[in-house]
Parts: structure tokens; C-alpha cells; sequence
């Protein structure tokens, strides 16, 4: 949100780094739009993510070079071996209580981000603020319907929410004096 913000030429490296620190940020990729300034262009958006995906790259070439099977089995495969947990705070637990005989499929919570990622990106506003309330928006649909999600999943969900409701204030946007941060005052 910094970089958003701030320091615009830093924004590569940041979303880089932010793509490589979870296999599940994929979803984020189609809300950079979201981040692209006026006039905004696919250009744009494929020179932003191509860098982006350089920093990524950087970081996890390494780690895929060591050992590719093991960097494949812990990275991709593990994530679709583990176990459905009731214990997980998503509705799936909820459904499976209901409706015991009902199969729920890992692709589940990979489906219900689409409908998300598509509101969001109509609806919420062209700035970062706007790209933090969609990433709220599409995480929290993503855990709440996974076999597995807990207390530490929504935690990022409410960082999110903090983000893009800083970014949204005032001075978040670059207001100088008194009378824009506080139109009221």
C-alpha cells in the first residue's frame, strides 16, 4: 500500500514480493487494474504484473532449482493432499454438517472467487484503496468457502479491510491542508 500510495516506481517490487509469498495471491493478478494510473491501458497492467512476476521469479527460481519435484509436492500438490478440517471456519463446514452425504470438491472455493473477482472489478474504485477493498473482498469469499481456514487466514482479510480504509482517508490521497483532510472542520 506504501508503494500504491508513495512511491509508485517501487510498486513492482513490492507486488513481486507479494506474489511470492503465497500460492493463493494468483487472485490478486487480475485486480493490479485496479492499481494501473489514468489513462489506463492493458500495457499497462502486462508491464506491471511482467515485472512483478520478475521479482517473483527471482525469488522462487532458486527454491525450484534445488529440488523441483520437492518444490512442486510442497508448493502445488500439498495444497490439494490436505484433508477437508471441521474445525476449519468456512461454510463447507457448515454444508457438510447439513448435508453429510454432500461431496464438496477442491474446487470449490476456486469458483466462488470468480463471481468476486468480477464485482470487484466493476465496482470498486480505480485506486489502491479501491485494490485493497477488493482484495478483502476476494480473500474473504475464498477462505469462507475452503476445506481449510482459520483464524490466521482472516487475518489478512482484516489487514486488508485496514488498508484500504487508510488508503481511502484523505490524507491517504495526498490532501495538504486541514480543510480537505477534514471537510467538516
Amino acid at each position: 500500500m506504501f508503494c500504491a500510495l508513495r512511491w509508485q516506481r517501487g510498486l513492482p517490487y513490492a507486488l513481486g514480493l507479494l506474489f511470492a509469498t503465497k500460492q493463493y495471491t494468483v487472485f490478486m493478478v487480475p485486480l493490479v487494474w485496479l492499481l494501473i494510473d489514468e489513462p489506463r491501458t492493458l500495457k499497462k497492467m502486462v508491464v506491471l504484473l511482467a515485472q512483478a512476476a520478475a521479482v517473483a521469479l527471482a525469488i522462487t527460481l532458486p527454491f525450484f532449482l534445488w529440488d523441483p519435484r520437492a518444490f512442486y509436492r510442497a508448493v502445488v500438490a500439498f495444497q490439494f493432499l490436505q484433508p477437508f478440517r471441521l474445525d476449519a471456519l468456512s461454510y463447507l463446514v457448515w454444508l457438510h454438517h447439513t448435508y453429510p452425504r454432500l461431496t464438496i470438491g477442491w474446487w470449490v472455493p476456486f469458483v466462488s472467487v470468480v463471481p468476486a473477482i468480477a464485482l470487484a472489478l466493476w465496482r470498486c474504485p480505480r485506486t489502491p484503496a479501491g485494490f485493497a477493498a477488493a482484495v478483502t473482498m476476494v480473500y474473504l469469499t475464498f477462505f469462507a468457502f475452503n476445506k481449510q481456514a482459520f483464524a490466521n487466514y482472516y487475518y489478512f482479510v482484516v489487514v486488508t479491510a485496514c488498508w484500504a480504509t487508510a488508503a481511502a482517508t484523505p490524507f491517504a490521497r495526498g490532501a495538504k491542508n486541514s480543510a480537505e483532510r477534514h471537510p467538516l472542520a
